[in-house]
C-alpha cells in the first residue's frame, strides 16, 4: 500500500490495477509497540528471534555500515524494537527505531492510493490491533473497499466446522475480489 501510495501522491504510474491487503500494519510504529506487551511479550521475542538470525549470521553485508560492536549489541537485545533501533535503523539511516518503523508504516499513503484495493482485517487481530486500523482514512478513498470480520486473528480468517479449520477465508476473499 506504501508504494502505491507514495507514487500516486507523486502522481508517478505503478502499473498495478488492483490490490488486496490482509492483516497490514498500517502503523508499524504503533502495532510494534503493542506488540512488546502483548501476550508477555511473547509475540515480541518470536518475531526477535526471527530477525537475529539472519542477521547475526550474515552480519558481513552490514560491516561497512556499522563499524561498531553492533553484532554483540544486537544479540542481546531484548526486543524488535531494541534491535532495530541497534540494527536496521542505521542501517537504513535513521535515528532510531521510532523513526524506521514510522517510515515503513502505510497509513499516511493510503489517501493518494488510486486503484482498487481491497483491506481485510479481524477485530481480534492480536499484531494488527483493530484500534490502529485507519477506518476513516480507509472509508475516505473511493478505490478502497474495508472489511472487517470479529473474528480471524492475524491473516488466518480460517472458517471453522467445531474446532476444524476447513478454509483460509482470507485467501478466498482476496482472490475472489483480484478477479
Amino acid at each position: 500500500m506504501k508504494y502505491m501510495g507514495k507514487l500516486g501522491k507523486e502522481n508517478k504510474p505503478h502499473g498495478i490495477t488492483a490490490a488486496a491487503c490482509i492483516s497490514p500494519a498500517f502503523d508499524v510504529l504503533a502495532s510494534g509497540v503493542t506488540l512488546k506487551h502483548t501476550a508477555l511479550g511473547m509475540i515480541d521475542s518470536s518475531m526477535l528471534s526471527d530477525l537475529k538470525s539472519p542477521f547475526l549470521t550474515k552480519r558481513y553485508h552490514t560491516d561497512t555500515k556499522c563499524k561498531d560492536d553492533l553484532a554483540a549489541k544486537a544479540e542481546k537485545a531484548q526486543s524488535c524494537i531494541e534491535f532495530d533501533g541497534l540494527t536496521r535503523a542505521r542501517i537504513l539511516g535513521r535515528n532510531s527505531a521510532h523513526m524506521l518503523w514510522r517510515s515503513m508504516s502505510c497509513d499516511r499513503y493510503l489517501p493518494h492510493v488510486d486503484v482498487p484495493f481491497l483491506t481485510v482485517v479481524a477485530k481480534d487481530d492480536p499484531i494488527t490491533e483493530y484500534r490502529h486500523v485507519p477506518v476513516e482514512t480507509l472509508q475516505r478513498n473511493p478505490h478502497s473497499v474495508l472489511t472487517v470480520f470479529e473474528r480471524g486473528g492475524h491473516v488466518n480468517f480460517y472458517h471453522e466446522d467445531g474446532d476444524v479449520p476447513i478454509e483460509n477465508r482470507s485467501i478466498n476473499f482476496a482472490l475472489g475480489y483480484l478477479e
